[in-house]
This record gives structure tokens, sequence and C-alpha cells, in this order.
């Protein structure tokens, strides 16, 4: 599949990624709500990110049911994959959750069981899906949790992000001991860094149930450690504890999903969905979909899209079809890379289709032809002093997220090198603010361990820095990010001239989990 989608604003941006809105253009006008997902820019050089976004938009081939956010499209622009997606008009459970809290609204046990049998409903599909042989997918989630659960202002719920699932077909490799997913949403097997199968998915839905009848977290705290230590115990009392209101058969449909062996659990999201059923039906609990609806159009919070800056009309992402898969971003005033278009570029003022050729060898007899006449102008240019200007403006890039800070610059700018026909204006050099010279050395180390972006670059080193990072005088933005346990912490830092700056940061306490 390939397209054009014009980018509206980002709509979020996480520890790794990026979702932006987007509109998918067709002839006579037509368009689509999108969300287009890209990596981080700081983090396109992670091979392993990249192979997980890739493997999402592969499992998504499998994957059509209404309770599961569709994947449209798969594109690359330069070295940045992104995957175009359903648009879900609304926001995710945990976003819903707390704008509720603040609103003083409460979500009833009934409309807690609806929401978990939709998302079930989801899990049982993507559990049993075979592939065109007829095998099984044995697909696994790997991170069921509220962010991921998305709800619609039409009452819609849906199941999202893949991005660490696991399939019999995966090209992933799972190293061994390595931990993925959110930590208070881990089964005692993920949390053990074991084996995991779909049972896993059903406890991490139990949790989100026990969640939404008990109103409050059920695995919660800053140290991360000491949370991976109560999952792998899971004791775990019943939601009636803190919510009085819980009826018996509730608790003992939520107890069972939770626990700690899988053997105990629920074998299937099927069996899950029946057992809460009947609970529900036993606890004269029943919410429709139209119950659901009314309640999310005041729970859901308003929209929030941040516009991006814009260098012409608009934004667009061109994505190429098959098998090229790449893509561009165009502005309108500027033009694409001039090389080679390739498949997946457009020059709009250009495009025009071309009439196939009426001979089966005119187009190798036009290649002999063309041959002496490319080897002559190839020797004329390689001999030529001429060297052709660099274009006024770059190619157009994917927005970031990074903010820049602000730097010191003469009152009038230099010009480009190496443009034509631009007068260079002599500022007098008592008017230029030059900027301070020289380096200084950062000496890192953080809790758990981390990567280390600096200024939105991915500096390839890990903490302990034990040398340090050379970095010139000045101020600088500094990210940690610890990439299995989905944690960040940003911080600001001054550079002086010749000075060994040294900074511990506590990942477990300050960091942000994602």
């Amino acid at each position: 599949m390939g397209g054009s989608y014009r980018i509206i604003g980002r709509i979020g941006s996480g520890g790794m990624a990026e979702v932006f809105l987007g509109k998918a253009m067709g002839v006579a006008g037509f368009e689509k709500d999108v969300a287009v997902k890209s990596i981080l820019p700081a983090f396109t050089s992670d091979p392993q990110l990249t192979a997980m976004l890739i493997e999402e938009a592969r499992l998504a081939t499998y994957l059509n049911h209404t309770n599961v956010v569709q994947v449209l499209d798969l594109g690359k622009m330069g070295d940045r994959y992104f995957i175009v997606m359903e648009y879900v008009d609304g926001a995710d459970l945990d976003s819903v959750l707390k704008n509720a809290r603040e609103k003083g609204q409460e979500l009833s046990p009934a409309l807690a069981g609806r929401i978990v049998r939709q998302v079930l409903a989801g899990l049982a599909f993507v559990h049993e899906r075979q592939d065109s042989s007829g095998n099984s997918l044995n697909l696994v989630h790997r991170d069921v949790s509220p962010p991921n659960i998305m709800l619609s202002l039409a009452g819609e719920v849906k199941l999202t992000d893949f991005g660490i699932a696991k399939a019999r077909t995966s090209t992933l490799v799972t190293e061994a001991g390595v931990i993925r997913g959110k930590v208070s949403y881990m089964s005692p097997e993920q949390a053990q860094g074991g084996d995991l199968d779909h049972r896993g998915d059903l406890f991490s839905l139990g949790i989100v149930l026990w969640e939404l009848l008990a109103s409050r977290r059920l695995f919660a705290g800053d140290d991360q450690i000491q949370l991976l230590q109560e999952v792998r115990e899971a004791k775990i009392d019943p939601p009636s504890t803190v919510n009085p209101k819980i009826p018996a058969p509730l608790d003992q449909a939520v107890l069972r999903a939770l626990s700690r062996s899988p053997a105990d659990r629920y074998q299937t999201a099927r069996d899950f969905d029946r057992a809460l059923d009947r609970a529900l039906t036993r606890s004269n609990l029943r919410a429709t979909a139209a119950d659901l609806e009314a309640w999310l159009k005041d729970a859901i919070p308003p929209g929030k899209i941040e516009p991006l800056p814009r260098d012409g009309d608009e934004i667009i992402f061109e994505s190429a079809p098959p098998p090229s898969g790449t893509a561009v971003l165009l502005v309108p005033g500027s033009q694409p890379a001039k090389p080679h278009p390739g498949p997946g570029l457009k020059d709009r003022s250009r495009a025009r289709s071309l009439p196939p050729s009426r001979f089966k060898g005119s187009r190798l007899l036009l290649a002999i032809l063309a041959l002496p006449i490319g080897i002559a102008a190839a020797v004329l240019i390689l001999w030529s002093p001429w060297k052709p200007a660099s274009p006024s403006r770059p190619p157009a890039v994917l927005p970031s997220p990074v903010v820049e800070e602000p730097e010191d610059v003469p009152e009038r700018q230099a010009p480009p090198e190496n443009v034509v026909g631009v007068a260079v204006d002599e500022t007098p050099p008592e008017k230029i603010v030059k900027k301070p010279r020289g380096k200084g050395t950062l000496v890192l180390n953080s809790e758990p361990w981390a990567r280390v972006i600096v200024d939105g670059r991915d500096t390839g080193v890990t903490t302990p820095t034990v040398g340090g990072i050379r970095l010139p005088v000045g101020r600088h933005k500094i990210t940690l990010v610890n990439p299995e346990l989905e944690i960040s912490k940003t911080i600001v830092l001054e550079i002086k001239l010749g000075e060994t700056l040294k900074r511990f940061v506590d990942l477990k306490k300050e960091g942000v989990q994602h």
C-alpha cells in the first residue's frame, strides 16, 4: 500500500516514539483522518527499535478486528520508518480515567466489565489468529495496559501498540532475561524475564480490571525493583477490600485472572470473557454500548494536537508502494532531492504519466544509443572546473520534538557557503557577539543503567560514562533512557570551559515511566 498523508500536528510523544495526526489524501479531494507513528529522531540508529516498529506493521497484516487498532501502511523517510494507523477519535483508557477522576465522574463496575469484555474480544481474536497455512501464530501482546487501550467517542474499545508483541513467525529475537513492557502491568513470569504465552496477557488485563473496580493502582510506586518483586510474588487482595461495593462474583472472576501460576488462570480469553459475563449477570451489573458511549462523552478529555512548525503551506508524507517502501516529506515550494525521485517520490509541479513502449526492444535500443552520450557527459563534468551551487534549502525532514537551545549569533547572519549571486555584507567585527569556544567534560552515572542522549542526538554510550563525554561550552539537554524498563529523565546542564561536571541520576525515583 502506498499513499500521501498530510500532517496536521503531533498527538503525543513518549520515551521512544511520537504520534502525529494526519490525513490520508486521495483523488477528488478525498481525505481520511489517520495516526502516523514514528521512532523519535534520537533512536533512529537503534536497530532493535526500528525492528520493533517494522514487526508491529508486519503483524498487523494478520489483525483485522473491530477491537484492534488497524495498521494501514508502512513507510520510510530518510532513516526513519513510520507506520500509518487507524485514527481513534477519543483517548486511551489511562487518560480517560485521570480526566474522569478530576471531574468527579465514577466508573461503575458494569461499565468496567463492558470495557474489559471488549478488550477480551480483541485478545481472543489475536491469540487465536492463524497464518495463511492454518498454523497458529501464537501471538502474545505482552503490553496490555491502560495506555494501550483506546476508547472512542462512539463507545468503541480498541487494543493498540503491538510494538513488543511476540509471534511464532516473529523476526525479532528476544534476549534471554530482558524484560519488556510496563512493570505495573506485567505477569509474574514476565517480571521474571521467563517464557511468556497468551495467559500473561490475561493476567495483565486482570490487573486492568482490578484497578477499574478498585479505582486505584494495584502495583504502584517509584522503586522499579520493588515493583518487580511485588509483581513476581503476586500477593493480591480482592478489589472489594478497597471498594466494598464490588460483589463477590466479580471478586472471584478477577482473582482467578490474577493467579500467580498460569495453570490456575483462565486458559483462554474466551474463558475469561464467559466467566466475567456470568459474574456480571449474577451481580445484576449490565451495561450496553449506549451506556458506555454516554459516559465517555464527558469522560474523554479534549483532544490536544500540538501544532508543528511549518515551512510552507502544508507538510506531506509520501509513502512509496511496494517493493521500494520509501517515503518523503514534501513541503510546498521546496523540491525533493534531485538525483532520482524513485517510485515513491512525486514532483507535484510536473506529475504526468508516460505511455507504454510499443516495441519490446525499444528500451534496450535507447540504452545502447545513450551510452556514448553518457560517457562523454561524464568526462566533461569530471574535467570541468565548474561545480554546481548548493541548493538554497535542504530537503525537508520529519519534524523533531527536540527543543533547540538559543545560541549567540552575529547581528547579521553570514550568507550560506557556495551560493551563487549572494552579496556578502561586511559586518564590523566589533558588532559580532562571539560564542564562547572550548569544551568541558560531563561524567554521568545512573541507577539503573541508561543510554545518553545529548541535545536530541544519541551519543552511543551508556552510563556510567567512565571517561566522560566532551561537550562544547554552554547549555545542553541531557536525556537518560532505560529502554528495558521504559523510563527516562531529562535534565539541562551548563558546561564550563575546562570543567569536569559530575552528575548521578536515580532513574528509579526521578525517571518517568512511559
